[in-house]
């Protein structure tokens, strides 16, 4: 029905009730993601909304007469927005606007009459309730009134909603019932769940369908005067961890250790500081919406702090400074309405970022210790080393690494292997099963590296109507 196009993609779809037509959120060439829609047969697609401005978009359901697509749009002002659009016009009716908030699931009654969504609860930035919104935007209620309940789905009835979530450790999946007047009559417990389930939705049947991720991710390091012997960094979370980056004396190691549910690939971090010689944890809540990679900067300060890739609650996307006491963030180099994957970028002794936005092709980059040599490598280029006062560049290989690390030596990761490769090269390190983060201590003694294995099960389970 649809195929990728070099960096263009589909993502998010929704099916017409009569499964005639699909709508799709497509990311176009320009960056940003429009709504298309095509037949389910043969035909072209259309293009319903494009707007640079309103960056994401979700299409969710299909009104009842297949006219409109109940679509959430997620705009560079940090807007979240529930609303219409005709399939006919392109024209857009917007129901209601969730400022920075942007709901995990949202989905409409079988009558076409009421919305289902998620979004923080009042007063709290943690937990979520759900709410109903009418379809024609005239009113809305609160439908849970304490716990953290998202993800949810009408049964085929429409009487009642399925919910993942829960109060304390009773996370789950969740029947709520609803009167005449959609308040909760009652509410039912029917299974454990594990934070990674992600719904698709209800069949006609009153099937609930859903993909439930078994992955695990951790972190190990290794002393490279004695390389045959790995330690796991934590047995506390077993199976949660990875991102690792070492301080600058090398004696403690700070990974993310996952938390919560996952919200369709992002998941919530939780940032832990090893100490290798004592093996005492300290865990920093990060005060942040999605912590991509960690950093250990050079300088005085960076006992106390780390910095953080990743986005934050407010819609913005970049490099933020971590205080590992308090937990409160700060801006380094983040921007609106900007994916933190566009600030790849290294810390410098002064707290400062250098960052090599105009290096085309990049895949990875590491700075010296000295400051004055970056290594950069990409598809096109292979691996060069680019002298930051001359701006020579020396090519030293013809390979692209995925991610590179600098300590004493420069390292380099590709596929299940690690490999010394400057000054002078070592022999590749194998590591089954080796996921996206390494480090390299600054005194090239200890190496920190990523092992995950990932499944995903399409659940089906059949409940009351």
């Amino acid at each position: 029905m649809t195929k990728r196009q070099g960096k263009e993609f589909a993502y998010f779809s929704a099916i017409s009730r009569d499964q005639t037509t699909v709508a799709y959120a497509w990311f176009n060439a320009d960056g940003f993601y429009e709504l298309r829609v095509t037949p389910t047969k043969a035909g072209k697609y259309e293009v319903l909304y494009r707007n640079p401005e309103a960056g994401f978009v979700q299409p969710c359901a299909f009104s009842a007469d297949g006219s409109r697509v109940l679509t959430l749009f997620f705009r560079k002002d940090n807007t979240s927005q529930i609303a219409w659009v005709e399939i006919a016009s392109g024209k857009v009716e917007v129901l209601r606007s969730l400022e920075w908030v942007y709901p995990k699931k949202m989905d409409l009654s079988p009558d076409g009459q009421w919305i289902a969504y998620d979004s923080f609860a009042p007063n709290s930035r943690t937990e979520r309730a759900i709410y109903l919104l009418a379809a024609d935007g005239s009113a809305g209620k609160q439908l849970t009134t304490s716990g953290n309940y998202l993800f949810p789905v009408w049964s085929s009835s429409g009487k009642s909603l399925y919910v993942w979530g829960g109060a304390g450790n009773e996370y789950g999946l969740w029947r709520f019932d609803l009167d005449a007047g959609n308040k909760t009559a009652s509410k039912v417990w029917l299974r454990a769940g594990t934070g990674r389930e992600l719904p698709l939705g209800m069949s006609r049947d009153n099937q609930l369908h859903w993909v439930e991720r078994e992955s695990v991710s951790e972190v190990f390091w290794m002393d490279l005067e004695k390389p045959e012997k790995a330690h796991r960094a934590t047995r506390r979370f077993a199976g949660l961890n990875r991102a690792p980056a070492w301080s600058e004396d090398g004696k403690r190691l700070a990974y993310l250790s996952r938390r919560g549910p996952e919200n369709f690939g992002q998941q919530a971090h939780t940032v832990v500081v090893l100490d290798i010689e004592t093996g005492e944890e300290i865990e920093v809540e990060a005060r942040m919406a999605h912590v991509e990679e960690l950093q250990w900067g050079r300088n005085a300060a960076a006992t106390s702090q780390l910095s953080a890739l990743g986005s934050d609650g407010k819609g913005r996307g970049g490099w933020f400074v971590l205080d590992l006491v308090s937990g409160k963030t700060r801006v380094l180099d983040a921007r609106h309405g900007e994916a933190y994957q566009k600030f790849a970028g290294v810390l410098k002794a002064d707290g400062s970022l250098l960052r090599l936005d105009g290096f085309a092709g990049m895949s990875a980059l590491a700075l010296n210790d000295n400051e004055n040599q970056v290594a950069v490598s990409g598809p096109e280029q292979g691996l060069v080393l680019w002298d930051l006062a001359t701006g020579d560049k020396q090519k030293i290989a013809t390979e692209d690494f995925a991610e590179l690390a600098w300590g004493r030596d420069l390292w380099g990761a590709k596929g299940d292997t690690l490999q010394k490769l400057w000054p002078e090269a070592g022999e590749p390190r194998r590591v089954p099963n080796r996921a996206k983060g390494f480090a390299v201590s600054r005194d090239g003694k200890r190496l920190a590296f990523t092992v995950a294995s990932k499944q995903e099960n399409l659940w089906r389970m059949r409940v009351e109507p």
